[in-house]
C-alpha cells in the first residue's frame, strides 16, 4: 500500500520503489491534500497528482494515481475520509 498522505514527498522518492505487484496489476497511489493536491484554479492535468502520473509513466512505473485532494481541506477533514477511500483497493 502506498498513500501519499502531504505534498513535502518528492516525486523522486514517491517513485523510487518498484510497485510490488503480480504480473501486470498496477497499485493506486491516492494524494490526499487541499486545494494544492486538488489543483485549484489549474486545469486537472497540471495538478500535482497528474504530474506524478507523467513522471511515474515515463519511469516505466506501474501505479495509478488518484487525485482525492479538496479545496479547503483539512488533516482532520482528510482522516474523516480516509476509510472511504481505502474502500477501493490502493
Amino acid at each position: 500500500m502506498l498513500l501519499l498522505l502531504a505534498l513535502g514527498l518528492s516525486i523522486q522518492s514517491a517513485i523510487s520503489a518498484e510497485p510490488q505487484t503480480n504480473g501486470n496489476e498496477r497499485q493506486t497511489i491516492v494524494v490526499l491534500g487541499d486545494s494544492l493536491a486538488a489543483g485549484f484554479g489549474l486545469d486537472l492535468s497540471e495538478a500535482f497528482p497528474a504530474l506524478l502520473q507523467k513522471k511515474i509513466e515515463a519511469a516505466g512505473l506501474k501505479f495509478s494515481v488518484v487525485n482525492a485532494g479538496l479545496s479547503g481541506d483539512t488533516s482532520a477533514g482528510g482522516l474523516r475520509r480516509i476509510d472511504w477511500l481505502l474502500k477501493r483497493r490502493v
